[in-house]
């Protein structure tokens, strides 16, 4: 019965082992997918700003309404890259807690303690937990930069302040003075050239 005994937990030993290798390299395939999405991000972002910059700079004037879009989409994009990098680190905990179970594999002694060896591990969950709340952040960003990007292109501009003064100030150009008299006519003191009149007396 030993050697039976035996036998059967040499077997489910090696069947623990390779279920978790399995799962291990599951884990850090998708750990070191969500690194890369993240150095691309990162790559794009930058690449984001220099255009952005660059924009700002050639039409400066007519880009104070956009500014309120452009804010929301940066923030939505340092969200996105902050949600990948919290999911590879928590992937990266749940590939460390495998490894060390498949170390545990050894020493089990029976087949409740390899059982164990297959509970549901809680290494990154807080992780995981953050990494969807700042994805809800990033796609709130995204929405919000859309719309405030539509409202900026869609709406009129703002009217320029209208008063009296402002009114009356391409009139008052155009009106005759003593320095600028109307073309045509001579003010009392001066010729019809609006020239001083020697002559004249005034």
């Amino acid at each position: 019965m030993g050697v039976d005994h035996d036998t059967q937990l040499a077997e489910l030993r090696s069947g623990a082992a390779e279920a978790l290798n399995k799962w291990r390299e599951t884990t850090s395939t998708l750990r070191q997918s969500y690194t890369l999405e993240t150095v691309k991000h990162l790559a794009f972002i930058n690449g984001a700003g220099l255009a952005g910059a660059a924009t700002a700079l050639a039409s400066i004037g007519g880009s104070a309404k956009l500014l309120p879009s452009l804010a929301l989409f940066a923030f939505g994009l340092v969200f996105a890259v902050l949600d990948l990098y919290l999911n590879s680190l928590a992937f990266h905990r749940l590939e460390r807690a495998i490894s060390a179970r498949i170390n545990e594999i050894a020493r089990a002694k029976s087949y409740g303690d390899l059982l164990i060896l297959y509970r549901d591990p809680h290494e990154g969950d807080a992780l995981f937990r953050w990494a969807a709340g700042i994805g809800w952040l990033s796609a709130l960003g995204a929405v919000a930069g859309m719309g405030c990007l539509l409202g900026g292109l869609l709406l009129p501009p703002h009217p320029a302040p209208s008063g009296a003064s402002a009114e009356e100030s391409p009139r008052a150009a155009h009106q005759p003075t003593a320095s600028t008299p109307a073309s045509g006519l001579a003010l009392p003191c001066q010729n019809y050239q609006g020239k001083p009149d020697p002559a004249a007396r005034c």
